[in-house]
């Protein structure tokens, strides 16, 4: 009986270390996910690894696929990239907003890249940006109208009502002054322009990658939409 005592105590205290060796790695894993995020908040000096699509990705989608894609891209938070044939940037508007109302890190970045962002997005000679893509994040470092209150606003609705059937886009700071989609504009009227275009659809990721030690998190992939127009 005393055997069986003493055996039923090793075992408990066996099982008491286990859990806690457990306990313990946990903790530690978790502590290095944190600390990789703060060195990621403390270094700026990130560049950008493009995972592309698998050619079990892709589709060949129309105005049926892309229009309800993009009224949910400030809502699940994912960019839509619009690319030519040969892959290059197909610009959809001009931004009205002048580079020196930019975010300093945004202009910095832009400038480093020669005049291009993450996304192909590049200034022309008016200092504002030719505009492929629609992401939120890059939208609020560049202060555009439709970002003010926040991706649940209904400007950001609105917007998309405006340039992607034409009309004019009234400003949230001055009424008197607009944003024009309409025909006459200088890219047109998005839906009039291709509603008889088909794109490839393919979905690829963007990864923030630290210089110090590569870090990499899931945490840091960002959902990209790319619409290439088919050949």
């Amino acid at each position: 009986m005393e055997n069986v005592t003493q055996a039923m105590k090793t075992a408990g205290a066996v099982l008491l270390f286990v859990v806690g060796l457990s306990i313990a790695m946990s903790m530690f894993t978790k502590a290095r996910v944190t600390a990789a995020a703060v060195i990621k908040l403390q270094d700026r000096a990130v560049y950008y690894e493009y995972l592309d699509a698998t050619k079990e990705d892709k589709r060949i989608v129309g105005m049926e696929t892309i229009i309800p894609t993009l009224y949910k891209y400030y809502k699940e938070d994912y960019a839509v990239v619009f690319r030519r044939a040969s892959g290059e940037p197909l610009p959809i508007y001009l931004s009205s907003i002048n580079k020196k109302y930019w975010n300093q890190e945004y202009l910095e970045e832009v400038v480093k890249n020669n005049g291009q962002d993450e996304y192909g997005n590049r200034l022309d000679q008016t200092n504002c940006m030719l505009v492929c893509s629609f992401d939120l994040t890059s939208e609020i470092k560049r202060n555009e109208p439709w970002t003010q209150g926040g991706a649940q606003n209904k400007t950001m609705e609105k917007h998309l009502d405006m340039f992607i059937s034409g009309g004019k886009f009234p400003l949230p700071s001055d009424s008197n002054k607009y944003i024009d989609y309409g025909p006459m504009s200088a890219y047109g009227t998005f839906l009039s322009k291709y509603k008889n275009t088909k794109f490839v659809e393919s979905i690829g990721r963007i990864q923030e990658k630290e210089n110090m030690n590569e870090i990499i998190s899931s945490l840091d992939s960002k959902k990209i939409i790319y619409y290439t127009i088919a050949n």
